[in-house]
């Protein structure tokens, strides 16, 4: 639940490897009780996540928003672009950065770091030599994790032909995002075999080996001390559209803004924070924004007048005309459009308050998570209860 509430696309990474390994294991599934918990879980997970992407499909189907249009999130071009160099990953600077396009090679300098750790490399380098050790039970978990971490760096690499690859993919848009899966993969997979190293080394190597780590490995650990360059002034102000691009500090390249907005950025970069006429004969006596409440006062002739509202058009605004509510749309331009047709004058009230769907969301997720920390409690009540049943009876089996 986390993770689909964290973000999406790695929601999209955990539910693919989470089915992978399903798969792998289908056998394990034949004991009803364990498909009836997953089952169970399944629906907490949808319903406690419901407040969230409800919502999304909603927002989806009310307009086109740039993040669902190919090109905006990225392309198979720009993902290739965004590849790392496998030494990036194996010996990269501890260094604040961002994701930067190869095209440049002087940027690998100013590129965030990507290696994975010497913690997590030495390790693997160990699998040959213990891989005989694995219990056979585990085994095609342990190759299949350590399969999965490996194609994982690939993917994350120049390697990988991303130029060969169907165009939805690039909803990634950066391929690095593969050492996640990596990372975990190959935490596991070191875990494992430092337990089966350290069962056969007594205490006179395991010294050995801590002098070596210190003499041999800390220096080029502490060779690649990490330093910042983020301050708390690159944060704060007021977010606006950097110049010449389609993008700001905050919201990085805007991908989450109606389609049309993502067309007319420099409408949207000189547009004021007032009430703009589309048409009619009307007078904006007076206006008064504030974050998402707004006020404002009219007046116009019998002819009917249509204007926009500072506010990008998402659904969930309540906007009122004289205290009735009043339906609105999307503008050409990505915007809040309202038609005025009856009163000559009067007062428009704006706020967000959500969509009543979203409302209705939100409360069923916030029962079912209650109802699953009560579920959760009454498991291991139960549990408990019936550990305390096996040992009453084994203290009987052992007095007879």
């Amino acid at each position: 639940m986390g993770i689909l509430l964290s973000h999406n696309i790695s929601a999209v990474f955990a539910v693919v490897l989470s089915g992978i390994f399903v798969l792998f294991n289908i056998n394990k599934l034949k004991d009803k009780e364990k498909i009836k918990k997953i089952i169970i879980n399944a629906i907490f997970i949808i319903l406690i996540t419901g407040f969230f992407y409800i919502t999304l499909i909603q927002t989806k189907n009310s307009a086109n928003y740039a993040v669902f249009e190919y090109g905006k999130m990225g392309t198979l071009e720009t993902l290739k672009e965004n590849a790392v160099y496998v030494s990036q990953i194996l010996f990269g600077k501890m260094q604040f950065g961002l994701s930067n396009v190869l095209s440049d090679p002087n940027n690998v300098e100013k590129d965030m770091c990507y290696q994975i750790g010497l913690f997590i490399i030495v390790p693997i380098l160990f699998t040959p030599f213990i891989f005989k050790n694995i219990k056979k039970e585990t085994r095609k978990n342990y190759i299949l994790t350590l399969a999965i971490g490996l194609l994982s760096i690939f993917a994350a690499t120049t390697l990988f032909p991303y130029d060969k690859m169907p165009e939805w993919i690039s909803f990634i848009q950066y391929p690095w995002r593969f050492l996640f899966i990596a990372t975990f993969a190959l935490t596991i997979i070191a875990a494992i075999n430092i337990e089966k190293v350290f069962e056969k080394i007594d205490i006179k190597e395991i010294m050995l080996f801590t002098t070596i780590i210190l003499i041999y490995v800390s220096p080029l650990i502490l060779a690649n001390n990490f330093n910042s360059t983020i301050i708390d002034e690159k944060y704060e102000g007021i977010d606006e559209l950097i110049p010449g691009t389609g993008a700001t500090t905050a919201t990085v390249s805007l991908e989450y803004i109606p389609t049309k907005a993502s067309l007319n950025i420099e409408y949207l970069r000189n547009r004021s924070q007032e009430v703009v006429i589309i048409s009619g004969n009307i007078e904006i006596t007076e206006q008064n924004k504030n974050g998402s409440n707004m006020e404002i006062k009219y007046s116009k002739d019998q002819e009917k007048a249509s204007i926009e509202l500072p506010y990008l058009y998402y659904p969930g605004y309540e906007v009122k005309v004289n205290g009735e509510n009043t339906n609105y749309y999307e503008t050409e331009n990505g915007f809040i459009g309202l038609d005025l047709e009856k009163e000559n004058s009067g007062e428009i009230t704006v706020k967000y308050t959500g969509t009543t769907l979203a409302r209705v969301s939100f409360i069923i997720s916030i029962i079912s998570l209650i109802v699953f920390i009560i579920y959760n409690v009454i498991l291991i009540i139960e549990n408990r209860k019936e550990k305390n049943k096996e040992k009453i009876i084994e203290i009987n089996i052992e007095s007879k």
